[in-house]
């Protein structure tokens, strides 16, 4: 989990009852960029910069990220092979963001890795470990969470998988009261009910084509659809990817669409990242070739309707560079997209990250992009990104102590920091 090149593709469950904002024309100016269809928005300016807390020797702090109105979960890494780490809750009050307290994994198991995904909605919360048991098997169970009394407490497994080997990673979401559970492991995907007597399973289906998913998958859920990325599927060449969409029909859950674009090409990795509301769905492609250079990374989104699917459009980085991974880690809310590209350039540095803005106000035609003015080379900018009504919120898991006051993360070169702010300092009208 951690060292080089951390990923994780967390991106925020949406509801079908957002409603459309309005940000273009309202932030031209806040950060002048050389190319008339991009403007920089540096986020030491406009947001809330958030650490970790030093005691629990963090790593990758913002490796995960769940963002629900006033809340804010952040998930790392130790990278020591102890128990942990914690995942830290920060809520919002009076205009400001506060750590308000930190969920310990409820046991002592060696090399845990706790907060490997993150799933939030108002009061309840889904969060992924993964540890190894007393005969030293590596297990994964995703831990359901509820707020009461202003606390969160564990409210026990929903789902636990088989033993496995390797590096492999669940993709969770939560809306309404529906979440879903997406498994490399098991190559399943798994929806639960939350009821009141908790949550319950209500559906499991294979993941959909002719070649299986390995090491990665990703997915997300709208009350009405959901999107399953499996970025190493061999469908049209290796490693190409694919993405399918499936429907809520009156509580059944069935395959609806395959998503390939018609300019997929071998090692594209084409489902790397996904993103859905009930009208749009986004993907990534995290090695697509483009006019930035060979591997630099796109994002494609459909729209959705009682029609069909339509691809709407295309998106990359302006002036990223070859190997940007533009499209790391996508999120999507009620006519807003933000996608993250961790070696993208930023503030003239090389391999710093950004995360990039459109909005469908103006077509999706203009890119805001957003930068850390003071992250080091290295920072992974980008690799989380989580987006609601009201704010933004974006991980920088190999960050360290290059800012006033942060000299005491010196010694942790990749303690991580988050960056969250308002959309209405962005411009939101909404």
């Amino acid at each position: 989990m951690s060292g080089h090149s951390p990923s994780r593709r967390t991106v925020l469950a949406l509801s079908a009852s957002t409603t459309l904002t309005t940000l273009s024309g309202c932030l031209s100016g806040i950060l002048g960029g050389n190319d008339p269809d991009q403007t920089v928005i540096d986020l030491r300016e406009t947001g809330t910069l958030l650490r970790p807390q030093i005691e629990h020797r963090p790593e990758n702090f913002g490796i995960t990220l769940a963002l629900s109105g006033d809340t804010l979960f952040v998930g790392g890494s130790n990278g020591l092979g102890r128990p942990g780490p914690p995942v830290d809750v920060f809520t919002k009050s009076s205009g400001t963001w506060t750590r308000s307290e930190t969920i310990f994994p409820p046991r002592n198991a060696p090399r845990s890795e706790f907060g490997v995904d993150i799933a939030l909605q108002g009061d309840r919360a889904l969060i992924a470990e993964t540890y190894q048991d007393s005969e030293n098997e590596s297990r994964l169970v995703v831990r359901a969470y509820r707020k009461s009394g202003g606390t969160w407490s564990h409210r026990g497994v929903i789902w636990q998988s088989p033993i496995f080997e390797g590096n492999t990673l669940p993709s969770i979401s939560l809306v309404d009261d529906i979440a879903l559970i997406a498994s490399s492991i098991t190559r399943q995907i798994y929806w639960f009910k939350h009821t009141t007597d908790g949550w319950t399973k209500v559906a499991q289906l294979p993941a959909s084509g002719p070649s299986e998913p390995r090491n990665y998958i990703a997915a997300d859920s709208s009350s009405e659809y959901a999107v399953v990325g499996v970025p190493e599927d061999t469908s049209t060449a290796v490693s190409a990817g694919s993405a399918y969409l499936y429907r809520n029909e009156e509580g059944a859950w069935n395959h609806h669409t395959d998503l390939r674009p018609n300019d997929l090409d071998r090692g594209d990795m084409f489902g790397y990242a996904v993103a859905i509301t009930d009208s749009h769905v986004l993907v990534s492609a995290r090695d697509d070739s483009n006019p930035n250079g060979s591997g630099a990374g796109s994002a494609y989104l459909y729209s959705i309707t009682e029609t069909g699917v339509t691809q709407v459009k295309k998106f990359w980085a302006a002036n990223s560079g070859s190997g940007s991974h533009y499209g790391i880690t996508v999120g999507l809310d009620s006519g807003v997209s933000i996608v993250g590209a961790t070696r993208a350039e930023s503030m003239g540095t090389k391999y710093v990250g950004a995360a990039y803005l459109r909005t469908a106000a103006d077509d999706w035609a203009h890119q805001y992009k957003l930068v850390d003015s003071q992250a080091p080379q290295g920072a992974y900018f980008g690799n989380a990104v989580a987006i609601d009504e009201a704010h933004v919120a974006i991980g920088a898991t190999n960050h360290h102590g290059t800012s006033p006051g942060s000299e005491q993360y010196s010694a942790f070169d990749q303690a991580g920091a988050v960056f969250v702010v308002d959309r209405s300092a962005l411009g939101n009208n909404s």
